[in-house]
C-alpha cells in the first residue's frame, strides 16, 4: 500500500483536472526516464524537495519514489504545513533556498521544479541546493532557448511574472559550463508541455497535438529543462570530468 494512503483524499485533489494533469506529470514521466538510463534512483535516498508549494511535486515523486524518505522546504511556512497535511510521515520546516540552514552534504539528493526561477539570484539557490546533497541535485525548470525568447520578443510567454520576478531560464550550455566548474557529470533534456489549461476535450486534444508535433519537431527548443547534477564520485578523479554535448 501506498505509505501516503493515510492522506489519499486531500491527495486526489491534484489529478481533479485531466486535461491539466496530463502536461503536468509529462515533464516529471521524462525525468524519470531519465534516471532510470543514467542509473539513478531516489527509492531509500532522502530527497530534499525545495519550493513545495502546494505538494504537487510530492505527489509526483512519491508516485514514482515511494520508498524514497522526503523533506520538504518552501520559503512560506504555510506552504510547508498544508503540504505536511496532506502527506503523512513527510518531514519540513520553512527555508530561505538562497540561504539554505542545513549542513553540508545534509541530503542524498535536493529536487527542485519551477521554483528557482522565482529567485532573486537563481545561481546561489543552485549552489545551495548542490552544497546540501551528497549525491546531486534534480531540476525541472524554464528553457532558454531561441524560440523562447521569441515567443518573450511575441509576448506569448512572459520575461516578468506577476508576481514580479524576472523568469530565469537555464539553457543546456549554463548547465554544462556549471558542471565543468564543479567537475559534476549531468543528464540533461528538454521539452515542450504546455501551460494553458483546456477548456474542453476538442481544445485539449488540439493542444496535445500541438505539444506532440513540436517536441517531435523541435524538441531542443522545448520550454522545460531537465537536468540531473550528479556529484563526483568518491575515489574518483579530482580532475576535469566528461560531460555530455549540448543537443
Amino acid at each position: 500500500m501506498d505509505k501516503f494512503a493515510s492522506g489519499l483524499e486531500p491527495v486526489r485533489e491534484f489529478e481533479s483536472n485531466y486535461f491539466h494533469d496530463y502536461f503536468r506529470r509529462m515533464p516529471f514521466a521524462l525525468m524519470h526516464k531519465m534516471l532510470r538510463e543514467a542509473g539513478v534512483d531516489l527509492n531509500g535516498k532522502s530527497v530534499h524537495v525545495a519550493g513545495c508549494g502546494t505538494g504537487i511535486d510530492l505527489f509526483h515523486l512519491s508516485r514514482l519514489y515511494s520508498s524514497a524518505e522526503f523533506f520538504v522546504t518552501d520559503i512560506s511556512a504555510q506552504a510547508v504545513s498544508s503540504t505536511l497535511k496532506v502527506f503523512p510521515g513527510v518531514k519540513g520546516q520553512a527555508e530561505d533556498l538562497e540561504r539554505l540552514s542545513f549542513a553540508d552534504n545534509t541530503f542524498d539528493w535536493s529536487f527542485i521544479a519551477a521554483a528557482i526561477h522565482h529567485l532573486p539570484r537563481p545561481a546561489l539557490g543552485l549552489y545551495e541546493l548542490l552544497r546540501v546533497s551528497r549525491e546531486g541535485v534534480i531540476f525541472i525548470e524554464p528553457h532558454d532557448s531561441w524560440l523562447v525568447r521569441l515567443f518573450v520578443s511575441l509576448g506569448l510567454a512572459r520575461e516578468y511574472e506577476d508576481v514580479g520576478n524576472y523568469v530565469f531560464r537555464w539553457s543546456k550550455s549554463d548547465v554544462r559550463k556549471l558542471c565543468a566548474s564543479l567537475y559534476y557529470d549531468f543528464e540533461c533534456l528538454t521539452t515542450f508541455a504546455i501551460h494553458r489549461v483546456a477548456k474542453t476535450r476538442l481544445e485539449f486534444e488540439a493542444l496535445r497535438g500541438l505539444n506532440l508535433l513540436a517536441n517531435s519537431l523541435m524538441l531542443g527548443c522545448g520550454n522545460y529543462i531537465i537536468c540531473c547534477l550528479r556529484a563526483p564520485r568518491l575515489g574518483a578523479s579530482s580532475g576535469p570530468r566528461t560531460c555530455p554535448q549540448e543537443g
